[in-house]
């Protein structure tokens, strides 16, 4: 008897972990991947991922500037590394590394999804983060690639004057 209300009780224990597990553990976001254009096969020579791409917005203003800069490298079409630094005049800077993947498209260079891991205030977190690249500049996602917020002009790399800071 003992033995059978033992075995009950841990059956029980089990399926409340389950049931736990399915109902309070983050499951990753799901994202729907732009369509390739199955036409062309990126090469070497056509590929606008072959270099590091650089994109800086500076914004000179009474209080300071405002700098936002993007650093794309593409490791290969499929994963990208960085940095990402959002640099306000007064407060509340947002800096750090970046990995993520790229999916091609036919309409831009392409949306990159990337873990961005940044310090500020002197914490350090890890969220995702939505990038479009288009001909000329990147554009921001703050909400998950729902709305592209924020355009930044490409720059070349290493290029940035000396009254910005990256």
């Amino acid at each position: 008897m003992r033995r059978n209300t033992l075995t009950l009780i841990l059956i029980l224990i089990v399926l409340a972990i389950i049931w736990f597990m399915t109902m309070f553990i983050p499951k990753p976001l799901e994202t729907t991947p732009v369509p390739v254009d199955a036409t062309s096969t990126p090469t070497a020579e056509t590929n606008p991922y072959a270099n590091t791409m650089c994109y800086l917005q500076h914004i000179d203003a009474a209080r300071g500037s405002d700098d936002t800069y993007l650093e794309v490298k593409f490791i290969d079409n499929k994963q990208v590394s960085g940095k990402f630094n959002v640099l306000p005049a007064e407060k509340d800077k947002l800096t750090g590394p970046f990995v993520g993947s790229v999916t091609l498209a036919t309409t831009t260079y392409g949306i990159i999804t990337v873990d961005h891991t940044s310090t500020g205030e002197g914490t350090t977190t890890v969220e995702k983060r939505v990038f479009k690249l288009n001909e000329g500049e990147a554009e921001i996602s703050w909400d998950l690639g729902k709305t592209f917020t924020q355009k930044l002009p490409q720059i070349t790399c290493g290029t940035a004057s000396s009254s910005v800071t990256l």
